[in-house]
């Protein structure tokens, strides 16, 4: 009895030892697991923040190409903004003027219509016959005429001078050409209808007759 008795004591005893050494023997593992865990965590923490710079530099380099792309679209608006800006003053210069030129030549229509009578009045003064024609008569058609021309002057017609100027195209209409050697060819020799402008628009070209080179004859 007395020796179970001992050989449970010495049981009891060696099972605390068994157990401190069983402890001892597997703390090693949890270590090993502890730094791991740790080496994982931080390799873990690693690629989280390599992905976070990628992402990073990824948006980064969205955002630059975003921004070239609204710069280039800003400058192409600002182009089409000053092209428009541009149309537009032109536009309204271009009205400006052609008000300003309707009201100018209002009275063009009027006056261009008053040279038919002129004209007229010169072709009866031309014509006249004192022996057919009483002289108060003719006096009095030409202080009408004299009258009348006076007026249109005053209104801003005026007579276009040509004869012995050289022939313009913008002044004079040619209706026929007389050899002249002695003078230069193209020159005004002869007025058959005045023409006439009214304030720097011509309002009827002059009709002419321009000199030209005498032609050689074959014998």
């Amino acid at each position: 009895m007395d020796k179970q008795q001992m050989s449970a004591d010495e049981s009891l005893e060696q099972d605390p030892q068994g157990k401190e050494v069983q402890e001892v023997t597997n703390e090693e593992p949890l270590e090993q697991d502890g730094a791991k865990s740790d080496a994982v965590e931080q390799e873990s923490e690693e690629t989280t923040e390599t992905k976070l710079v990628d992402y990073l530099a990824e948006n980064n380099k969205k955002l630059e190409q975003a921004n070239e792309q609204l710069k280039k679209e800003v400058e192409e608006s600002y182009h089409q903004f000053l092209h428009a800006k541009a149309d537009f003053e032109n536009f309204r210069k271009r009205n400006r003027r052609e008000t300003e030129d309707r009201l100018k030549y209002a009275a063009l229509p009027l006056l261009e219509k008053m040279l038919a009578v002129l004209d007229n009045f010169e072709r009866a003064l031309a014509v006249y016959d004192e022996e057919k024609v009483a002289p108060f008569f003719y006096e009095g058609v030409n202080m009408v005429y004299r009258q009348f021309d006076d007026l249109l002057k005053q209104s801003g017609l005026e007579r276009i001078e040509s004869l012995s100027t050289m022939f313009d195209p913008a002044y004079h209409h040619v209706i026929g050409e007389i050899e002249d050697a002695e003078v230069e060819p193209g020159l005004v020799l002869e007025e058959v209808q005045v023409g006439y402008k009214y304030l720097e628009r011509v309002v009827r070209p002059t009709q002419v007759r321009i000199s030209k080179l005498p032609e050689h004859k074959e014998e």
